[in-house]
């Protein structure tokens, strides 16, 4: 499935079709999540995974206790607070997890994460979610 399909699938199965929700989820401008809509700008590896692990349990990541079906439940079980790349990177280092693990897990390379290190930036809430899922440390999903 292509990102655009898949990004309008969980817009309109999850989401109820209310992009205002998705501008804060994958932390956007209006233009940037138009550009994602026309399949001009693709989704990150992350984002693509975790709209695949809530729509089809693709991964097997999320516990059969969670159910996101609608709006409600996603904004439930959904963490939109992303710390600074610093600050993700020592929590995960605490899981016992690597740089390298850390940046697979979101589908970047190394060098893509040590620039959001030098720069102080972060990630998408849509990819700390997903990085919290696949490294099983996230506080919302009952399978830890």
């Amino acid at each position: 499935m292509e990102n655009k399909e898949l990004l309008t699938e969980f817009n309109d199965k999850i989401l109820g079709g209310n992009r205002s929700i998705l501008l804060d989820v994958l932390n956007l401008s209006l233009r940037q999540l138009q550009k994602k809509f026309s399949g001009e700008v693709e989704l990150y590896k992350a984002e693509e995974m975790l709209f695949d692990e809530i729509l089809y349990r693709k991964y097997g990541l999320l516990s059969d206790k969670i159910i996101i079906d609608n709006r409600v439940a996603f904004k439930e079980f959904f963490i939109n607070d992303v710390p600074d790349a610093p600050i993700i990177e020592q929590f995960v280092k605490d899981y016992g997890y690597t740089r390298v693990e850390l940046a697979a897990s979101l589908g970047r390379t190394v060098n893509s994460w040590k620039g959001l290190l030098r720069r102080k930036k972060t990630i998408s809430p849509a990819e700390y979610n997903w990085l919290l899922l696949d490294l099983k440390c996230h506080p919302n999903n009952t399978n830890i």
